[in-house]
């Protein structure tokens, strides 16, 4: 008995996934034969899934997660159900439910960590451009009024006409006193101190900082500079001198 294509279209989940045997695999096979269209609709949507299972690096659930899905399948009962036309097979409805549920699981972490991976290669590579572009602005920020040292504390900031984020990396930091922060500012045509966020620093004293601009006033920047400031200082402006500073010229 010959079957519609609307009829492939209802089961054409189950068939990507192996679902379907027997007599219903072997019609649709045989329409699939004889349908151009639905022979060519499950040959993109083959080629598809087969580039995103191609595309997902096999990643190892934590102990956590192994644990709680062994822990659902050893609770779920093993049924039989009698198969049509005098057979039987074992239907494992509780272990499959479980693997269902534990494969989803693994699945949408997957996914979760792709879309990481992706959102972060996005963003070094923006990151990147800005430090090596020749149009970038570059300003060594240095302690006022003092000699240059190559072991002294000094931040850069980067910046691109017309980009709506800049960078700020810093080196040589001493950890702050505690309830105390080092904040960074810029000044713009030398009127408005607008602060561009805190420097975290790691273990190594060093610390980058992304600061958003939606003004996009990378070229009205006449100065830029880190403060020590007491966590309970205002956040719109300084309150204490420049521990160093970068001025235009």
């Amino acid at each position: 008995m010959k079957i519609s294509c609307e009829s492939v279209s209802e089961v054409e989940e189950s068939y990507l996934l192996g679902e379907l045997e027997g007599e219903e695999m072997a019609r649709i096979k045989q329409h699939l034969a004889e349908c151009a269209n639905c022979a060519r609709r499950l040959k993109a949507s083959e080629e598809l899934l087969g580039r995103l299972f191609g595309a997902i690096e096999p990643v190892a659930p934590d102990a956590s997660q192994r644990v709680a899905l062994l822990q659902k399948v050893a609770a779920q009962p093993i049924l039989l159900r009698p198969r049509p036309k005098g057979g039987w097979r074992v239907a494992l409805v509780g272990l499959a439910a479980a693997l269902i549920l534990g494969l989803t699981t693994c699945t949408l972490l997957l996914l979760g960590q792709l879309q990481t991976v992706s959102s972060q290669q996005a963003e070094n590579q923006k990151l990147l451009e800005l430090a090596v572009s020749p149009d970038s602005l570059v300003w060594l920020m240095t302690a006022p009024d003092v000699p240059f040292d190559r072991a002294a504390p000094r931040a850069r900031m980067f910046a691109r006409a017309a980009s709506d984020f800049y960078l700020v990396t810093a080196v040589n930091f001493k950890p702050a006193p505690a309830g105390q922060v080092y904040r960074f500012w810029y000044v713009v045509q030398d009127t408005q101190t607008r602060q561009g966020g805190s420097l975290v620093l790691d273990g190594k004293g060093q610390a980058s900082l992304q600061v958003q601009d939606s003004a996009r006033a990378a070229t009205d920047i006449t100065s830029c500079f880190v403060t020590l400031e007491s966590l309970n200082n205002p956040t719109d402006r300084p309150t204490n001198p420049p521990l160093l500073i970068w001025k235009r010229p």
